[in-house]
């Protein structure tokens, strides 16, 4: 899905619309499937166990963030890989520009800047 990405995305145009094609978006389900199944798992053995776990409320909301957190992170990785960039994304990367690699070319980041965040740059 990147390769096609960047092969129809040009340089100067990050505002282009192309959509991944839909074998990208079916293993996109997978993976999502497939944390979703893992995170199952972890929570229903964390309640089969938790006399032995002793778990107290906090220990239960452990086990829960536990197993929600890989679910978001993928998430928030997908949606920036098909281009619907989280604004809080958008705003740690303005944040931590000088220390992003140059991989991010400045125009690009300005252009998400003045996308997303409604941030005039010089340039």
């Amino acid at each position: 899905m990147i390769q096609f990405r960047t092969a129809q995305n040009n340089e100067d145009d990050v505002t282009q619309n192309d959509l991944p094609p839909v074998g990208g978006f079916v293993l996109m389900c997978a993976g999502q499937l497939m944390l979703l199944s893992g995170a199952v798992q972890h929570v229903a053995g964390a309640y089969a166990l938790r006399q032995r776990l002793r778990l107290t409320p906090v220990g239960c909301a452990a086990v829960l963030a536990h197993a929600l957190l890989p679910m978001a992170a993928f998430g928030t990785a997908m949606a920036c890989v098909v281009g619907c960039h989280p604004r809080w994304v958008c705003h740690a990367m303005w944040g931590a520009r000088e220390a992003l690699p140059p991989l991010l070319s400045e125009k690009r980041l300005n252009n998400l800047a003045r996308m997303k965040l409604g941030i005039e740059t010089g340039g």
